[in-house]
């Protein structure tokens, strides 16, 4: 079974999928989380953790289009003074949840490896432009929860979760 069918048929079946950090939760009522569903669940872990939070990247950029207007047009970024940034934005709202995910964690992997020290990927600084018309100043690039005042691209949850992993790694 598939994540996306798997999530499916818990949440008809009364059940609510959260990712909590590394940790999948599922809160369903009594009798909902047969062995089966646990099984499947178990199995299929990594593939609906990635599920959910490509859905809730979805839903956050849904959320920035719907007020930004029913044609997706930035009022910061007219077609006029960068086509082919506006192309990108357009091209990244076109993807599949799971795709936008995969483009915005290569971005995001691209600035935390920028900030080890080693040299930025040039090919990335145009796709870091569309992603932050998507995901506006002040919020978090990975998860877009709101950012401290001392920091353009994470949030503490998102910098703290980096921090314990250049720990556990050094």
């Amino acid at each position: 079974m598939t994540a996306a069918a798997l999530v499916a048929e818990l949440r008809r079946a009364g059940a609510v999928l959260t990712v909590e950090g590394e940790h999948l939760r599922v809160n369903a009522p009594r009798g909902v989380l047969t062995p089966e569903r646990s099984a499947a669940v178990a199995a299929e872990k990594g593939a609906v953790v990635a599920w959910l939070m490509a859905e809730a990247d979805a839903l956050a950029l849904a959320g920035r289009d719907a007020v930004l207007g029913d044609d997706g047009a930035d009022p910061e970024l007219p077609a006029a003074v960068d086509p082919t940034l506006a192309e990108t934005v357009a091209n990244a709202r076109a993807l599949h949840p799971i795709e936008r995910a995969a483009w915005r964690e290569e971005i995001v992997s691209g600035l935390r490896w920028a900030e080890a020290g080693h040299a930025p990927d040039p090919n990335l600084a145009h796709d870091l432009a569309a992603l932050r018309v998507l995901v506006p100043p002040g919020r978090c690039l990975r998860c877009d929860a709101p950012c401290p005042a001392n920091n353009r691209y994470w949030c503490i949850n998102c910098s703290v979760k980096e921090a314990k992993a250049k720990e556990v790694k050094g």
